[in-house]
């Protein structure tokens, strides 16, 4: 039985050609690299740029804090200096994804920067422990509780004594 249609000429995986991507698929695609490109070479610029000034003389770069010794040094770098050197290897590995392998490069940013970011926010919160006095742990604690207090008023469908 014929329907009075021409078969129309299939395209796809069963005639042996691919569709070519759509415009919108190819820029998405590359502004992905481009921007994944971008952040590697920011944080392999970055690194090696001063993080910290101190005065009009003296600057520490990720680098001055990785390598370098000292008190001060100890007192901001703190024992996991050492892992300073995630940036630029993360940045490398950005920069070369970006270039010779696009099909992964969303893939290793996503992991370089839940990395970097979960390493910044551990050395946040060691500093913070290492230096914060009792009289500040009384009053984070006791503004958690205003809070927590507030907030149960006004979401309690309860009286209002």
């Amino acid at each position: 039985m014929t329907t009075g249609q021409s078969p129309s000429p299939s395209v796809g995986p069963a005639s042996g050609t691919e569709p070519a991507p759509s415009w919108s698929a190819r820029a998405g695609n590359q502004a992905t690299r481009a921007i994944v490109l971008v952040a590697g070479l920011g944080l392999l610029v970055g690194f090696f740029l001063p993080w910290m000034r101190f005065g009009q003389f003296a600057a520490l770069s990720g680098l001055s804090l990785m390598v370098s010794s000292g008190s001060a040094v100890d007192a901001l770098a703190g024992p996991s200096r050492g892992l300073l050197v995630i940036i630029p290897v993360c940045g490398a590995a950005l920069v070369a994804s970006a270039i010779f392998a696009p099909r992964v490069a969303a893939l290793v940013s996503l992991i370089s920067g839940i990395v970097i970011l979960a390493f910044g926010l551990f050395t946040l919160a060691r500093l913070f422990f290492e230096t914060v006095g009792p009289g500040m742990w009384i009053v984070v604690v006791s503004a958690l509780a205003s809070a927590a207090v507030g907030l149960a008023y006004l979401v309690s469908p309860g009286d209002t004594d």
